[in-house]
């Protein structure tokens, strides 16, 4: 590691001696931290696109594990990989001065706050029916303002049917062994 490399870890070390800080701030950090010009070669290469097949592999072993079921463990596990994926896109966007990982969790935040007034408002439903019906219009009313129509769902379900086979290929492939982030 280099001199700048110790420094930097050092100065994230905690009391027990991890090199990153506590709570979800953790993970962005490291992504961060593998990204960074003394971080792993094979992480500063990613880009969204090649990240993808990660991405969606993640989610489906993570809805492998739900499906299980009572495998608390598992279900953190895979959680915290998808969160990696989150992480590591979101540290792309930020050294490409796009957006950062405060913005992401901004944008979700706001996005359930417009889209629950029931519980931020003073909208009232009469039970979760209603609320999904009234999300959906929302969606729908969002997606038509945008330009965007039900076609964006569609062509998403599509992909990640089609994508599931050929992540796991990938998954096997002999070089991933030789990758420094396994997820």
């Amino acid at each position: 590691m280099s001199e700048s490399g110790r420094s930097q870890a050092n100065q994230t070390d905690d009391a027990a001696g991890r090199p990153y800080p506590t709570g979800v701030e953790a993970v962005f950090e490291i992504a961060r931290r593998l990204r960074a010009p003394d971080g792993c070669p094979w992480d500063r290469e990613q880009t969204p696109e090649s990240l993808r097949p990660y991405l969606l592999e993640e989610t489906y072993e993570l809805l492998e594990a739900i499906d299980r079921g009572h495998d608390d463990g598992k279900v953190l596990e895979e959680l915290g990989d998808v969160l990696l994926q989150v992480a590591m896109h979101s540290a792309i966007a930020e050294e490409q001065g796009r957006f950062d990982a405060a913005q992401v969790s901004e944008t979700a935040a706001a996005k359930m706050v417009a889209r629950h007034p029931h519980v931020f408002g003073d909208e009232q439903v009469a039970d979760a029916e209603e609320v999904l019906t009234n999300w959906e219009q929302r969606k729908a009313d969002e997606a038509a303002r945008s330009g965007r129509g039900n076609e964006t769902r569609r062509r998403s379900q599509k992909r990640l049917r089609s994508s599931r086979p050929q992540t796991t290929r990938k998954r096997r492939s002999p070089k991933w062994g030789t990758y420094c982030s396994r997820s």
